[in-house]
C-alpha cells in the first residue's frame, strides 16, 4: 500500500511539474511579447484595428495596391511600425538607423521565416544561408566576381546584346511595346553562358519555357512574402500555387543539377588545377565561367554549388533586365539626358560606332553609369532589405528595436530622403558625378543592399547593364514619352523584385539617319 501511495505521489508531482513548466514557459512568452509590444508601440505607425492590426489594408493578390499602402506608411515618420495580426514589422527609412542595423553585426540574419522560404529555392546559397555557412560561402563566391573574371564576361554581354538589338528591329517602328520580355530573354542567355558555359539560346526561341518558369517561381515567392496567410505552410498547401511551385522548382533544380554535373565531369576530366583569379593573363587565356571557379576552389560540394548558382539565376536576371527597362523608360521622358548619353557613346566608339562593346569601353561609360544609378535611385528593382534583429538596437529618435523583431529597410523610401537628395523626385544623373557624391552618407543610397551582405554581384550587374544599354542606344532612339517614369511608378507592385503591373512600354526608331 505504501508503495502505491508513493507511486501516486510521484505521478502527481510529475504532472504538477509539467504543468508548472508549461505555465512558466507561457508566462515567459507573454512577458517577452509584452516587452516587445512596449518597445514597438513607441514607434510611430498607421492606426490599425484590434487583433488584426494593419492587415486589412493589404488586398490579396493586388500587389500594386499593396505597394501604394506601404508608400503611404512613409507619411507616419522616418521609421514606421505596422502590425500583421500580433506580429510587428518595422519599416526603416532613416539612413543613420540603417547604418546601425546593416552596417554592423547587430542584424546579419534574415530571420527563420525568410530563410526557410528562400532555402526551398536557393538551398544553402548566399540568399538563404546564415552564420558560419554564409561567411564561408561569401568568401568563396566573392572570388567568382573578381575584376579579372568580369572583364572576360564583357564579350558575352556584348554578343547577347547584339542578338537583342537584332530582335528589336521587328518592333522599332515608333509604336509602343513592352521592352521587358526582350531584355529579360537576353539576361537569361547571359547568365546561363557566364555561369554554366551553356547556350540556352532563349533569344532565338529555344528553352523559352524555362525562363518563364523561373519568372513564375519569383512571382509565387512574392505572393507568399506579401500575403501573410500564405507564409503558413498549411495554408499555402491549400492553394493551387503550391503544386505549381513544387513542379516548377523541381524542373529548375533538375536543369541546374544536370548542367553542373556535365560541367564538373568535363572540368575534372581535363585535370585543371585551381584557377587563380588574381592572374589576369591566365584568366584571359582560360576564360572560366562562374561554375569553373567554384569547382576549382574545391571547398564547396556539388549541392552547395547548385545553391549558389540557383541564387545567381534568380538574383541576376530579372533585376538587371528591370534596371535596363527603367533606364530606357527614364530616357524616353528625359530626351536631353539621352542625348548626353549618346554624346559619350560617340566619344568612346568614334567612327566605328556600331562595333561590339569591349571591356575597356565599359569603364569609360561614366555618364551612362550615372544615369543607371539615378534611375535605380528613383525606381529601385529591389525595394526591401529584410533583417531580424539579433539584439536590442537604439534608434535615432530614442525608440528601441527589440531583439527578435523583423525589420524591412525600405530602399524606395531611403532614396527619397531630401537631406541626401534635394528635390528627390527630380531625375538628375549629376547627383552621381564624382564631385556630388563626396561626403554623401554611405547608407543613403543602397540599391544593392549594404554592409556585410551587400550584393556580391553588383559589379557584374552594372557592367552587363551598361553593355546592353550601350548596344541599344547606339542603334535606336527612344522616342519621347512625357510622364513615363511616374506612369511606371504608379503601377509598381510590391514584391521581392519590384516590377510594374503591366510591363515597361517604350517606343523605338532606328538611329541610322542620325549617325
Amino acid at each position: 500500500m505504501d508503495n502505491l501511495i508513493t507511486i501516486e505521489n510521484m505521478k502527481v508531482f510529475l504532472v504538477l511539474t509539467i504543468c508548472g513548466s508549461a505555465i512558466l514557459l507561457l508566462l515567459a512568452k507573454i512577458w517577452k511579447f509584452f516587452r516587445m509590444w512596449q518597445s514597438v508601440s513607441k514607434i510611430p505607425g498607421p492606426p490599425g484595428v484590434p487583433i488584426l492590426g494593419n492587415i486589412l489594408e493589404f488586398v490579396p493578390g493586388d500587389l500594386a495596391q499593396n505597394f501604394r499602402v506601404v508608400k503611404k506608411f512613409m507619411k507616419c515618420g522616418r521609421n514606421v511600425k505596422a502590425w500583421f495580426g500580433p506580429f510587428p514589422i518595422i519599416l526603416i527609412y532613416d539612413k543613420d538607423d540603417i547604418q546601425k542595423i546593416i552596417g554592423t553585426k547587430q542584424a546579419e540574419s534574415r530571420g527563420p521565416l525568410a530563410t526557410k522560404l528562400l532555402k526551398e529555392v536557393c538551398l544553402n546559397g548566399l540568399f538563404s544561408s546564415e552564420g558560419n555557412v554564409w561567411k564561408r560561402h561569401r568568401k568563396i563566391v566573392q572570388s567568382t566576381f573578381h575584376n579579372n573574371v568580369l572583364k572576360n564576361f564583357v564579350d558575352n554581354f556584348s554578343k547577347n546584346s547584339l542578338i537583342l538589338t537584332e530582335r528589336l528591329k521587328t518592333v522599332a517602328d515608333g509604336e509602343s511595346f513592352d521592352i521587358f520580355r526582350y531584355i529579360g530573354d537576353c539576361t537569361f542567355d547571359v547568365l546561363f553562358e557566364t555561369a554554366f558555359a551553356y547556350n540556352m539560346d532563349i533569344q532565338k526561341g529555344c528553352n523559352v519555357s524555362l525562363a518563364k518558369n523561373i519568372l513564375r517561381i519569383n512571382d509565387i515567392l512574392t505572393q507568399r512574402c506579401t500575403n501573410p496567410w500564405l507564409l503558413n505552410d498549411t495554408m499555402f498547401r491549400l492553394t493551387k500555387m503550391s503544386k505549381e511551385f513544387a513542379q516548377l522548382n523541381s524542373i529548375m533544380h533538375g536543369t541546374v543539377a544536370k548542367l553542373i554535373e556535365e560541367r564538373c565531369n568535363s572540368f575534372r576530366e581535363s585535370a585543371k588545377g585551381k584557377l587563380d583569379v588574381d592572374d589576369a593573363d591566365n584568366m584571359t587565356k582560360s576564360k572560366p565561367v562562374l561554375l569553373d571557379i567554384l569547382i576549382s576552389d574545391g571547398q564547396l560540394s556539388d549541392y552547395d554549388i547548385r545553391g549558389e548558382l540557383l541564387t545567381a539565376l534568380l538574383a541576376g536576371t530579372e533585376t538587371t533586365a528591370t534596371t535596363c527597362c527603367y533606364v530606357l523608360c527614364a530616357l524616353s521622358e528625359h530626351q536631353q539626358v539621352q542625348e548626353k548619353v549618346l554624346e559619350e557613346q560617340r566619344r568612346i566608339f568614334c567612327k566605328d560606332f556600331l562595333r561590339p562593346v569591349a571591356a575597356e569601353d565599359v569603364s569609360r561609360m561614366v555618364y551612362l553609369e550615372q544615369v543607371i544609378k539615378e534611375t535605380i535611385r528613383i525606381l529601385p528593382p529591389v525595394i526591401f532589405v529584410h533583417r531580424q534583429m539579433d539584439e536590442d538596437t537604439l534608434l535615432h529618435d530614442g525608440c528601441v528595436l527589440p531583439a527578435g523583431v523583423f525589420t524591412l529597410i525600405f530602399t524606395y523610401g531611403v532614396h527619397r530622403d531630401p537631406e541626401a537628395f534635394p528635390d528627390p523626385d527630380r531625375f538628375d544623373p549629376e547627383r552621381f558625378s564624382p564631385e556630388n557624391t563626396l561626403g554623401r552618407h554611405p547608407y543613403s543610397y543602397i540599391p544593392f543592399g549594404a554592409g556585410r551582405r551587400i550584393c556580391v554581384g553588383y559589379k557584374y550587374a552594372l557592367s552587363e547593364a551598361k553593355t546592353i544599354l550601350s548596344s541599344i542606344l547606339r542603334r535606336y532612339r527612344v522616342l519621347e514619352t512625357k510622364g513615363a517614369v511616374s506612369a511606371v511608378e504608379d503601377k509598381l507592385q510590391l514584391g521581392i523584385i519590384t516590377v510594374p503591373k503591366e510591363g515597361v512600354y517604350i517606343k523605338l526608331l532606328p538611329r541610322e539617319t542620325e549617325i
